[in-house]
């Protein structure tokens, strides 16, 4: 409905805008993201919204994925571990770029579906999903980006700690 939707992440809540700038609500806290019940630590790192707006959220210190309404309620939270760091849906499947190399492929009921990739290059920063099948991932710390097929094989990549760029 072409709202904006931000992982706030060093005050660990999620900032809802139009797409015009106008900030229209937010949810979350310490107690809900990060350190716990009262505690500091920046939890909240990665945010997808699915077709029917309803917000996903990976939470890397209290390792879980979470899926909220789009008014921000609760409705269900699953442990993910590796800790998550960013999140995509794509045709009806949550994509979660994990610590340790790892994404993982979840039912927007965040049921567990399989490990679609791991690699031992990098950690997982960034993640996204074309209509062709392909999953684009960046890593942290070493200016990377892998490209693998639907199958989880490698089909290129570029960056200076990868090889030859393709």
């Amino acid at each position: 409905d072409g709202k904006l939707i931000v992982a706030d992440t060093f005050n660990n809540r999620v900032q809802i805008y139009t797409k015009g700038g106008k900030f229209l609500s937010q949810f979350g806290d310490p107690t809900i993201f990060g350190g716990g019940n009262g505690g500091t630590g920046v939890g909240l790192r990665g945010i997808a919204v699915d077709a029917d707006g309803n917000i996903y959220t990976a939470d890397q210190i209290k390792q879980k994925i979470s899926k909220f309404s789009p008014t921000g309620t609760l409705i269900k939270s699953v442990s993910a571990n590796p800790y998550p760091m960013v999140l995509c849906v794509k045709n009806g499947v949550l994509w979660a770029g994990q610590g340790n190399y790892v994404i993982k492929k979840y039912t927007l009921d965040l049921a567990e579906s399989g490990t679609f990739a791991t690699d031992d290059k990098f950690e997982i920063y960034g993640l996204a999903i074309d209509d062709a099948g392909y999953v684009y991932v960046s890593g942290y710390g070493n200016g990377s980006v892998v490209v693998y097929n639907s199958g989880g094989s490698i089909a290129r990549w570029s960056g200076s700690n990868m090889g030859p760029t393709l």
